[in-house]
């Protein structure tokens, strides 16, 4: 039997549905105008890359190092997701999160893998930095 082809692949894909949280956080995005169109694109991408430099680093048989945000990596992300706020308990995980639907779709692909999403704080006297990182369910 074999493989499906790239075209055949992606024609599943965008056939299937994806996350009603993140669909509805992109609408919402569309009505707030461009500048919330593109912070959207931007966390979204981030997860997106994030999901594919893992997936590669696996496939080649290579342990995926965890993509950081803050102190110098992805600033702009860190912005936009207001990392200065994560503390408590709050953060992109949190269902109160403004982009928490991004960070399930994240989640559901990890879990589809068979794998576990994982983010982890340091501080420093200057920043705070976050390592967004997989292992094994």
């Amino acid at each position: 039997m074999r493989s499906p082809s790239l075209g055949e692949s992606l024609a599943l894909l965008e056939a299937g549905t994806g996350s009603e949280g993140a669909s509805e956080l992109h609408r919402l995005a569309t009505v707030k105008g461009p500048c919330a169109v593109e912070d959207f694109t931007l966390v979204e991408l981030f997860f997106r890359d994030a999901a594919l430099a893992f997936a590669t680093a696996i496939a080649a048989d290579i342990l995926p190092r965890p993509v950081v945000i803050g102190r110098g990596c992805h600033e702009r992300v860190a912005t936009t997701l207001q990392t200065f706020r994560w503390k408590g308990g709050f953060d992109i995980r949190s269902p109160e999160h403004p982009y928490h639907a991004v960070w399930s779709d994240f989640a559901a692909w990890c879990r589809r893998h068979g794998l576990e999403a994982t983010l982890e704080g340091a501080q420093s006297a200057k920043e705070a930095m976050f390592y967004v990182s997989v292992r094994p369910l």
